[in-house]
């Protein structure tokens, strides 16, 4: 079982809740990169339930990326790619905290400051 580190990154957590309408596959740079790191998930948890979940979130990320402005979009779909670029190994080890621990802040503040309240 996944434990809370290797659960979805937290940075737009909030947004989840948001709706819309579905669609083939992830339109933005954010959606897609989310959908990578599902497919790291699932690459380095294989049968583990949460993999499946995991992609279930997808469409909510694509949509908040088309709320990101398009260096937002390439901001945050890069944060996620730094997990989805990670092996498995690194994936469950101490170098998953590094992918957040080099967020540069004051861009993320301003790509949250994008979405809406």
């Amino acid at each position: 079982m996944l434990g809370p580190k290797k659960k979805i990154p937290s940075l737009v957590g909030a947004t989840l809740a948001l709706t819309g309408c579905g669609g083939d596959g992830p339109t933005t740079l954010t959606g897609q990169a989310f959908n990578a790191f599902c497919v790291k998930v699932a690459e380095c948890y294989p049968g583990d339930p949460y993999a499946k979940e995991c992609f279930g979130y997808v469409e909510y990320y694509d949509i908040v990326g088309k709320y990101f402005s398009s260096e937002c979009d390439a901001f945050f779909a890069s944060y996620l790619n730094c997990f989805a670029d990670l092996t498995c190994e690194e994936f469950m080890g101490e170098e998953y905290y590094a992918c957040e621990d080099n967020l540069d802040q004051e861009m993320l503040q301003a790509c949250e400051d994008e979405l809406p309240q």
